[in-house]
């Protein structure tokens, strides 16, 4: 899974209805969505010689967001979910626009 496909996830979660939302299946894709968010935003080896690698800000952002929302939804609050989901959503989009993550 790559950075669009959780721009993809979060987009559709956004889009539907609170009420609707099956909280198990949204619980596993933000977990999906944060392991690639973590995955993107860690300590990644560097070569000696080589430049550190710049972590988007963003991404950081929208990892600790997916994060909230996964703690939202473990305590039934959907609407806190979904709004930690419209932030992250923000965040990813905005990477996305600054820098090419395929």
């Amino acid at each position: 899974m790559q950075v669009e496909e959780v721009e993809a996830l979060l987009s559709g979660m956004v889009g539907e209805d609170a009420t609707r939302i099956d909280v198990v299946a949204a619980a596993r894709k933000l977990e999906d969505c944060f392991i690639v968010l973590r995955r993107e935003t860690g300590f990644k080896p560097v070569p000696p010689g080589e430049p550190e690698p710049l972590v988007s800000y963003e991404l950081v952002q929208a990892r600790d967001s997916v994060e909230s929302a996964m703690g939202a939804l473990a305590v039934l609050d959907v609407a806190k979910a979904l709004e930690n989901c419209r932030a992250a959503l923000s965040d990813v989009q905005h990477a996305l626009q600054q820098k090419n993550y395929s």
